[in-house]
């Protein structure tokens, strides 16, 4: 999750644009082919088109009418590919300001070890241009592979002058944060930063870092899971603009892994957004059944906003959420929450002040959409249209819908 992982125009007149109820792209085998066996909105999709990157950096470009961008890559997908390595992964993107798409995820070594043995993996990152080719200005003719620590890039987020910070997880599995320069190569010093230790959870054993958002004064706050003596610990961190831990200026020692009663971190993924204060905006999970997607509003020092729904939580519909959710921002101030639930994929909207928007599709959720309930991403658009991806119930490959901003599904494609 961005997940931040995941703020991000279309245009106007949707409604007279999408005439189509259901689109097909692909059947099946052409899904697992063209390589969007799963993926997502790639964060900042909404600004020109709708990008979504697939598992095996595979990228696609959908037009104002849901159909591929025949000008992007080839009709409408681009690829990147890493010689010399068997498999390629991508888990996240990024669309930049200046349109160049940045994909991040890991590549496989070449191995025959015993059953049950993993390759060795390397974080890996590609950069296309906004035409869908790759960018040979980044890394080595368009790609990097890293042959240090660095094992897997879970979420990858623009910072100033297009420096990039790429949340993932090291060789020997525990959470990372890598520091890039705009072309792709380390930043030198303290590149890379790797966490040994959470409060609550003693010395890792394990973890990932799943997102990263960079704030106004320069710091970073990085999502994260990890497993220790005491358990699995979800939460945030923030570092100071020169790397450190904020041991003084966030929650504490620099950590937030506990909210108020009642709500969780959601273990199968969460989000947040940075707000234009400088504060916070995270999409969590109620602890109980049915489960129900929540805001929590903290302050820049990570502490509750308390003037935000009822002492910073809002709780929203019951909607029962099976796996994770996925966090938006719309220019009006309102937040839409996208979570994977046991009857599909479903939308929720809150409004600046944190009650549920009950205008939008039936008391403040939509129907589920008829997927797995699996991986949820989405991208809000300028006219305050939301888009939803989520893995096919049936076959293999995504769905992707368009709903207007009153909730109405526009409509149902797939990739």
């Amino acid at each position: 999750m961005p997940h931040n992982r995941r703020m991000r125009g279309l245009g106007r007149g949707l409604g007279a644009i999408f005439l189509s109820a259901v689109l097909v792209f692909a059947s099946s085998a052409e899904a697992k082919q063209s390589g969007f066996g799963s993926g997502g909105f790639a964060h900042g999709s909404s600004r020109n088109a709708l990008t979504i990157v697939g598992s095996s950096f595979a990228v696609a470009r959908l037009r104002l009418d849901g159909t591929r961008s025949p000008a992007f890559g080839r009709d409408g997908i681009a690829r990147a590919s890493f010689p010399g390595f068997p498999s390629a992964t991508s888990l996240d993107a990024l669309v930049r300001r200046d349109g160049r798409i940045v994909v991040s995820g890991y590549v496989t070594e070449k191995c025959e070890g015993p059953r049950g043995h993993q390759c060795g993996r390397h974080l890996a990152l590609a950069r296309f241009t906004a035409s869908g080719r790759l960018d040979r200005k980044f890394g080595r003719d368009g790609t990097v592979v890293f042959d240090d620590r660095a094992a897997m890039g879970a979420h990858v987020a623009e910072l100033p002058g297009g420096r990039l910070a790429v949340a993932g997880k090291t060789r020997s599995g525990l959470p990372l944060l890598v520091r890039l320069g705009p072309d792709g190569f380390l930043e030198r010093p303290r590149a890379e930063k790797v966490l040994h230790a959470l409060p609550g959870a003693g010395r890792l054993r394990s973890g990932r870092a799943e997102g990263v958002a960079h704030l106004p004064d320069g710091r970073e706050i990085v999502s994260l899971y990890g497993s220790g003596p005491q358990g699995r610990v979800n939460g945030l961190v923030a570092f100071t603009p020169g790397g450190r831990v904020d041991a003084n200026g966030f929650g504490d020692a620099g950590f937030l892994t506990e909210l108020p009663a009642g709500v969780v971190f959601d273990p199968y993924g969460f989000d947040f957004a940075v707000l234009p204060d400088g504060g916070l905006l995270l999409a969590a999970t109620t602890r109980e059944r049915p489960t129900k997607p929540v805001l929590v509003r903290l302050l820049a020092d990570g502490h509750l906003d308390q003037v935000f729904g009822s002492g910073g939580v809002s709780v929203g519909p019951s909607i029962d959420i099976r796996s994770n959710v996925d966090l938006a921002l719309q220019s009006d101030g309102k937040a839409v929450v996208a979570a994977a639930t046991y009857d599909g994929s479903a939308l929720a909207r809150f409004d600046s002040g944190g009650a549920t928007d009950t205008t939008f599709g039936s008391g403040g959720a939509t129907a589920p959409m008829e997927s797995w309930g699996y991986r949820v991403s989405l991208a809000v658009l300028p006219d305050g249209a939301v888009a939803l991806a989520d893995n096919d119930r049936q076959l293999s490959g995504l769905l992707v819908s368009l709903y207007a901003p009153d909730g109405t599904r526009i409509f149902l494609a797939r990739l």
